[in-house]
């Protein structure tokens, strides 16, 4: 029995230590998602969650036949959201930013492909912003990746294979404070001809569209540790 317990206080403190830094640097300077040595520390943090902190174990997925994506709210405050992504083969999350945002991405098992662009001007009245290309990236099991306010905040996900993506929000999407989450067209399909602010073949226009008809997710319960946030 004490074993058991000191098992899930381990797993508890590696969410707790994540939440009690992120909540730290907000309440001593709302600004410190651009300090890099902060961003690192906490990215720090988010490596060390598991799969087993958070109760999403792999071998209850993999053989699932329903093959929709998963939500699974892990808990949220004024300062963050806490959530886990199961997202199977070859399904996406679409294009889609975080406006003053920045986001920890861990992949907890899996292979996840990310295209992202740097936002360059924010979405405008017309429901266009300007981003620039970044080369594409792939994550696997125990790799972490920062979308920060300006560098990679237009992003969609790719999953290869069965994959769990544990995410972390700071601050969360809230409308009324100015950060709505906007869907984006595929730049692709952008001619460059129509692209009248570009300065090179990396830059583009997203276009607001509205949430693709096939993406949906379906809510899944959180199986972790109680860390005392609030959880729908």
């Amino acid at each position: 029995v004490r074993v058991s317990e000191c098992i899930k206080e381990m797993i508890k403190s590696h969410l707790e230590s994540a939440i009690r830094l992120v909540r730290n640097y907000a309440g001593k300077n709302p600004g410190w998602t651009q300090d890099s040595a902060a961003v690192l520390n906490v990215a720090e943090c988010v490596r060390k969650v598991s799969a087993e902190d958070l109760g999403v174990i792999q071998s209850e997925y993999v053989s699932r036949r329903d093959r929709y994506i998963e939500y699974i709210n892990v808990g949220e405050c004024e300062d963050l959201t806490m959530c886990v992504f199961i997202l199977p083969p070859l399904s996406r999350i679409p294009l889609h930013d975080h406006p003053q945002m920045t986001v920890f991405s861990k992949v907890l098992w899996g292979d996840l492909e990310i295209e992202s662009y740097d936002l360059i001007k924010p979405v405008d009245t017309f429901g266009r912003a300007l981003g620039k290309s970044n080369p594409k990236t792939r994550l696997k099991t125990a790799e972490v990746a920062v979308t920060y306010r300006d560098k990679s905040n237009v992003h969609t996900f790719l999953a290869h294979e069965w994959t769990a993506v544990f995410d972390i929000l700071v601050p969360p999407y809230d409308v009324a404070h100015g950060r709505p989450c906007h869907y984006f067209s595929d730049p692709s399909n952008i001619s460059s001809s129509t692209n009248q602010f570009s300065e090179d073949s990396k830059t583009v226009v997203l276009r607001e569209a509205a949430c693709p008809d096939w993406f949906h997710t379906v809510r899944g319960e959180y199986r972790g540790s109680n860390i005392g946030l609030n959880v729908d």
